[in-house]
């Protein structure tokens, strides 16, 4: 028997099906069971007077309708292959994307505008389904985006949302707008997967992070495109997994530029990064079976949303305090497997309030060739804060550098660590703390800026120009200069002790 294809409207979804992916579509009847024995007067042969029963409802509890179950697009293309071309497609309904493509789908794109003026009812269902988002993408759909555009106006209206095992998402010279809060640019879920060249992601609003990436598995990847946020909260991007650039502009107008939650893996080359906060912002939050709990830009709680579409204040954060002060040699930032790792190549990077800023995690990062500025003088900050086991919750930073110029300072608190590896001609001009370790080769020198101290300090004195002022060393870190004071160059010295 030939196969039939049918179409269904239902509402403002319009379904393209196969036979094959029909079954199971149907929904159930939504009707009550018995309405009778509901009314009754006085039953009979009572006394005067007595009162009659009170009515008892027996109709079921309505059914409960999962907000998965719920997601609808103007048009939505489930387990069919199909090509638009030059197409607008509109929603202004609330909760309504403009495309829904799931159940394996295959979609091409070509200059197809999709634009929603439409409010999330909740911004949470946002983060954790995609209900709302212009472009919404699930359970295995791919599509193939060339050209064109994706707006969106209201609450928790992402432009574009990729989520489930075998999602994936392909741009190609698409421009992506928001302007609602909570409305993010591009969002890429666990187990799905996006590739763009030639994109613009712009947003305007507070907690509208212009890329989010979430879940392990293949890195996304992304080259000669624009990012850039405006509103406070909204870092232009936000990872909890991996992610490979070249040649990208990323600007974050009034938040971090990049906020690296976790142990993952960033590479960056020829790309330029800033941020009104941090140029970079690398911790690790609480876990809750591998899903965040909060966050410094976009906090989760235990079902894996961003309540409100960000963070709770500063002053409601509350820390993890269960531990209590550990001993001296026990606080020096979390386990060694607590590692992210983020590499600059070429390009540049500027953060307000410090060029990185290392918290509850152990971070590697490697710099070659990149101008890095910073208006507040600080390449480095590693410290403690509200995320993780107080007293064990420091950062622990170590910064590899190639042919690189630093002009700043590194800072830690008393529990945190940092270490500057300058090699192939690198020079750092500034100071540190005492819990900075400091190894310079052959090629590479320090100039200070201020009296400063260091923990452990590998190289020869003499690549160091004291410009008049005191190094201090950790004694015991250096067992070799037998707690010398030595001249540097400059006029300085080298002395035993610390800041």
């Amino acid at each position: 028997m030939r196969a039939t294809r049918f179409f269904l409207l239902t509402g403002l979804s319009l379904v393209l099906t196969t036979p094959a992916f029909s079954q199971g579509m149907g929904g159930g009847g939504m009707g009550g069971g018995n309405m009778g024995g509901m009314g009754g007067g006085p039953p009979r042969g009572g006394g005067r007077g007595k009162p009659a029963s009170a009515p008892v409802d027996t109709r079921p509890a309505p059914a409960v309708i999962a907000v998965s179950q719920r997601l609808k697009g103007v048009l939505t293309l489930a387990g069919v292959a199909r090509t638009l071309s030059h197409q607008n497609i509109p929603s202004d309904k609330p909760d309504v994307s403009g495309l829904y493509a799931l159940r394996g789908a295959q979609i091409m794109l070509d200059s197809v505008d999709i634009a929603t003026t439409g409010t999330a009812s909740l911004v949470a269902d946002t983060r954790a389904y995609g209900m709302n988002s212009a472009l919404l993408i699930d359970s295995g759909a791919q599509v193939l985006m060339t050209g064109g555009h994706i707006a969106t106006l209201g609450q928790g209206a992402t432009a574009a949302y990729v989520s489930g095992e075998g999602s994936a998402l392909k741009l190609e010279g698409v421009a992506l707008a928001t302007q609602g809060t909570g409305a993010y640019g591009l969002e890429v879920r666990p187990g799905a997967s996006l590739v763009a060249s030639k994109i613009s992601v712009a947003t305007v609003s507070d907690h509208a992070t212009a890329l989010s990436v979430m879940g392990r598995g293949q890195p996304v990847r992304i080259s000669d495109s624009q990012f850039v946020t405006e509103g406070p909260l909204s870092p232009v991007i936000s990872l909890s997994g991996d992610l490979e650039v070249e040649r990208i502009s990323a600007r974050a107008g009034r938040a971090d530029g990049l906020v690296i939650d976790g142990q993952h893996r960033a590479s960056f080359i020829d790309s330029g990064l800033s941020g009104d906060g941090y140029g970079v912002m690398i911790y690790e939050a609480p876990q809750d079976d591998g899903v965040p709990l909060s966050g410094p830009q976009g906090g989760m709680d235990r079902g894996g949303r961003r309540p409100g579409g960000g963070e709770p204040p500063a002053g409601e954060r509350p820390r993890d305090a269960k531990a209590g002060m550990r001993p001296a040699m026990e606080m020096m930032g979390p386990p060694e497997d607590h590692t992210a790792a983020l590499t600059f190549t070429g390009g540049h990077l500027s953060g307000r309030r410090a060029g990185f800023y290392v918290t509850n995690i152990r971070t590697q990062i490697k710099l070659d060739e990149v101008e890095l500025t910073t208006a507040s003088g600080v390449i480095l900050k590693a410290a403690a804060d509200q995320w993780g086991e107080l007293g064990r919750n420091g950062g622990d930073a170590t910064l590899t550098v190639s042919h690189q110029m630093l002009t700043g300072d590194f800072v830690t608190d008393a529990i945190s660590h940092i270490a500057v590896n300058l090699s192939e001609n690198s020079h750092l001009t500034g100071k540190t703390t005492r819990n900075t370790d400091v190894a310079l080769d052959a090629s590479s020198r320090w100039t200070l800026t201020a009296d400063a101290a260091v923990g452990k300090l590998t190289g020869d004195p003499a690549q160091i120009d004291s410009q008049g002022h005191t190094l201090s060393y950790d004694k015991y870190r250096n067992p070799a200069l037998n707690g010398q004071t030595l001249p540097l160059p400059g006029g300085g010295q080298l002395v035993p002790g610390g800041l």
